[in-house]
């Protein structure tokens, strides 16, 4: 089978087909061991927990889905049916949801949500710095970490960014219900 490389914002990606990812036991977030013999590169599955104690590398953008993923879990896995329903009740009603999607729309559709977009996976600086977080914190295991010096690299890159995701925190507010 001969495939293709792609281009992925300053990455390049190999798609595996769904096939040979079942034939190998493996999935999407699957974690593999690269290694050449000059000429040739292999792709070894590693078990999840072979991959424990090992560090894994994250490129750019990589990390902070990692992050996002893994902060998503462990929320999931600590917030109770009943706390979940009452975080979705806190909202006033289906018509205010509505109003609040459309202005955090606007919002991310802005020149500067458009620009860090379109830009940041194409800055090399920016994407060094992104890959230097993952190296210090891990992603997965380590989120709240990341995050916050993530954040931090927005800041200095994009400042709109972190600006816009102020504005989506007091749209929020905004359409909480008063208890």
């Amino acid at each position: 089978m001969l495939k293709k490389l792609a281009k992925y914002g300053n990455s390049t990606t190999l798609v595996i087909d769904k096939a040979i990812l079942e034939l190998l036991n493996m999935n999407e977030s699957s974690v593999v061991k690269l290694q050449t013999d000059g000429k040739s590169l292999i792709i070894t599955p590693v078990q999840p927990e072979q991959a424990q104690d090992k560090k894994v590398s994250y490129e750019g953008q990589e990390g902070v889905l990692q992050a996002l993923t893994s902060m998503k879990a462990y929320v999931m896995k600590h917030v109770t049916p009943t706390e979940y329903d009452n975080i979705r009740s806190s909202f006033q009603s289906s018509a205010d949801m509505a109003i609040m999607q459309k202005e955090v729309a606007k919002l991310w559709s802005s020149d500067a949500a458009i620009a860090y977009a379109s830009e940041s996976p194409n800055n090399l600086e920016f994407q060094t710095k992104i890959a230097a977080i993952a190296e210090q914190y891990d992603p997965v295991n380590n989120y709240p970490e990341y995050i916050k010096a993530y954040n931090l690299v927005i800041d200095e890159f994009y400042p709109e960014i972190n600006k816009i995701q102020s504005q989506m925190r007091d749209i929020f507010k905004k359409f909480e219900v008063k208890k």
